[in-house]
């Protein structure tokens, strides 16, 4: 459990998402995995399902004030964080968007790399051209090449 801005969190970051709301939407908090490294964490509302390891952005056309997040799928998008767990359509939870984390990222990527959205839904990839003008400091710690978008470690600076 951790505490922000004067908040004492009651629950933990691998509890289920909930249906109602546990804290105000943008509710930031800091906290240590159990390696006791420390990552930040962001209180958000899920539209469309989004599944453990996805990285989610924005989602204007559901939410015009951004109060809502969605999978990533756009080349160059700015990404919002990472998914802690499964999450139902419309449901409340944590998602990290700060620290060493674990998401996916696309084939070909090596370790160092900056990476933005891609067109594979929830992914991340190298970022070039037009898309290096949207890096929002996540950088690959480890590379993938298998083949497919993959599970792998991602960090961005708190």
């Amino acid at each position: 459990m951790g505490i922000s801005n004067g908040i004492a969190f009651q629950d933990k970051l691998s509890d289920p998402p909930q249906v109602n709301p546990l804290y105000p939407i943008g509710t930031v908090r800091w906290e240590t995995d159990d390696n006791g490294v420390m990552g930040k964490y962001e209180y958000v509302q899920v539209d469309d399902a989004v599944l453990l390891g996805q990285f989610v952005a924005n989602d204007i056309a559901a939410s015009t004030d951004c109060n809502k997040v969605t999978p990533s799928g756009t080349v160059g998008q700015k990404i919002r964080g990472v998914a802690l767990s499964d999450i139902t359509d419309e449901y409340y939870t944590w998602i990290q968007t700060g620290g060493h984390m674990t998401g996916f990222i696309e084939d070909g990527t090596a370790a160092g790399d900056a990476l933005t959205g891609s067109a594979s839904a929830g992914s991340l990839a190298t970022t070039t051209g037009a898309a290096a003008e949207n890096f929002d400091g996540f950088t690959a710690v480890t590379a993938n090449a298998s083949g497919v978008p993959a599970l792998r470690e991602v960090y961005r600076n708190l």
